[in-house]
């Protein structure tokens, strides 16, 4: 198998991991949002520095900390992206907005084009300038339908494809990366469960489910960050961004039939819009693939 086939099928898993995860955190949604994304963050930690220990990675992560202080920036601005999509995407989640954050990881894939075209050159067929004008197409249509903006959508686009790009620029190994973003951002949160239980805010103590969900909400935070990582500097970033639908298009599905979330006539459409978009981009994909053999 080809990086690039290795790359796409890997991040295929990440994306179908990501686009199941609002289950994981509907049940904890007796928590307080920020509580959780804090715990999702330290028990990430654990994970990531067990790890690095393991696969005996020391000298790479002290070597960026102590001397590469380009990487150390980059690593520090994709810490403050993810944690922000962190803590947004589970406060969405729980305050009944599924279908937001669905929409918000469909508009990724239009911001993933254009940073893949302004900043790394990525060409588009004139196929796939059609699929990206459908795509937009459908977020208008959903703009207009609504009244304003999507606030929460395109924050959580916005932030992922920052996120994205950081990841695709910088060049450390997936577990030393991982471990170095949740370094920065640990020490805040745990100030934030402390202060939360010293003010009598927080739920602790928990029930033995609740204290399994939080300690596992490592595991499920890096697994599928360590695989974007290790694909997404194999694949164009177009490509990546098209490849992104299989999470939100199962999030939606979460949202609708088994959350029942209310779906209005206009984001019907919108979905309908960008599904078509998704369909002419992988058709011509396919059929480049074939000219190329």
């Amino acid at each position: 198998m080809s990086e690039e086939k290795k790359g796409a099928l890997l991040l295929l898993c990440a994306y179908v991991f990501w686009g199941i995860l609002p289950i994981y955190w509907k049940a904890m949604e007796h928590l307080d949002s920020m509580e959780i994304l804090a715990h999702r963050i330290a028990w990430s930690m654990v994970v990531a520095l067990i790890v690095v220990a393991a696969e005996k990675k020391w000298s790479s992560a002290r070597e960026i900390i102590r001397r590469d202080h380009k990487t150390l920036l980059m690593l520090t601005a994709a810490s403050v992206a993810i944690t922000f999509n962190w803590g947004l995407f589970i406060w969405a989640v729980n305050n009944g907005m599924i279908l937001e954050t669905s929409l918000g990881y469909f508009i990724n894939p239009l911001m993933s084009i254009l940073f893949g075209m302004a900043v790394f050159r990525e060409k588009l067929s004139r196929a796939k300038w059609c699929a990206v004008a459908l795509a937009v197409i459908g977020v208008c249509i959903e703009v207009f339908s609504v009244g304003h903006l999507p606030y929460i959508s395109l924050a959580l686009a916005a932030s992922f494809c920052l996120y994205g790009v950081i990841k695709k620029v910088v060049r450390v190994d997936s577990m030393v990366g991982l471990f170095i973003e949740t370094a920065v951002a640990t020490p805040f949160a745990v100030a934030w469960l402390i202060m939360m239980q010293s003010s009598g805010a927080a739920n602790f103590p928990y029930d033995a489910f609740t204290v399994l969900l939080l300690v596992v909400s490592g595991v499920v935070t890096n697994i599928p960050l360590a695989l974007f990582a290790y694909a997404l500097r194999r694949i164009p970033l177009s490509m990546a961004g098209f490849i992104q639908y299989a999470s939100p298009t199962l999030t939606f599905l979460i949202g609708t039939l088994v959350y029942g979330e209310q779906l209005r006539p206009s984001r019907i459409v919108t979905f309908a819009f960008i599904w078509t978009a998704l369909a002419i981009y992988t058709a011509d994909t396919l059929l480049q693939r074939e000219r190329k053999l």
